[in-house]
């Protein structure tokens, strides 16, 4: 009994010191972003209500400096997926993942370019309205690179015209589509420095 009452102690004290330990790096971080950065604390960016399987939650960036940014996931229609990522101090970003079927972003079995576009337009109705403006000036930036040129490529970084001051910058970090038939899709969508 003893034996059970003092591994109860031991593991309610780590317990308790790990909580500790947590809450007081959230506070820094919380403290860090107010004081150092120009936008405002992440916010959860989809509409709950057109979404399933909504989740968000903070959490602590790494490095010198740790801030707060927002990671968020939900299940769309038809079986899709997103995940973001919405960070940033001086910078405005959202990273987001998409599994997305092919049946609206192909043509004879390939990835239609503007076809994409046209389906990551489509996805704004999924955003808040306070962040739907900066996600559409993202695929803006894409659409103005495919007007240019009829393509765009994974791996660069396309900025919105017009945007010398504080840039807006588009990039597709992957394009591959899975064995269930989905397209993986990933992307950084940023403005700044603010």
């Amino acid at each position: 009994m003893f034996k059970f009452l003092l591994f109860t102690t031991v593991l309610f004290s780590l317990t308790m010191h790990t909580a500790f330990a947590q809450n007081k790096q959230l506070i820094a971080a919380t403290q860090n972003f107010e004081n150092n950065c120009v936008r405002a604390t992440p916010t959860a960016t989809l509409i709950k209500d057109k979404v399933q399987q909504h989740s968000f939650h903070l959490e602590i960036t790494d490095g010198d400096l740790p801030i707060l940014m927002g990671l968020e996931s939900a299940q769309l229609e038809k079986n899709q997926s997103i995940r973001l990522k919405n960070s940033g101090c001086e910078y405005y970003t959202f990273d987001i993942q998409l599994a997305l079927n092919a049946e609206k972003i192909e043509r004879n079995h390939q990835l239609c370019q503007d076809c994409l576009i046209i389906e990551l337009k489509n996805l704004a109705q999924y955003f808040q309205i306070e962040d739907r403006e900066f996600y559409l000036e993202g695929i803006k930036t894409l659409e103005q690179q495919f007007k240019k040129n009829k393509s765009f490529k994974v791996g660069s970084t396309y900025q919105l015209d017009d945007s010398e001051e504080i840039p807006q910058i588009f990039l597709f970090n992957k394009i591959k589509k899975q064995s269930n038939g989905q397209y993986w899709i990933e992307f950084t969508n940023s403005v700044g420095p603010l």
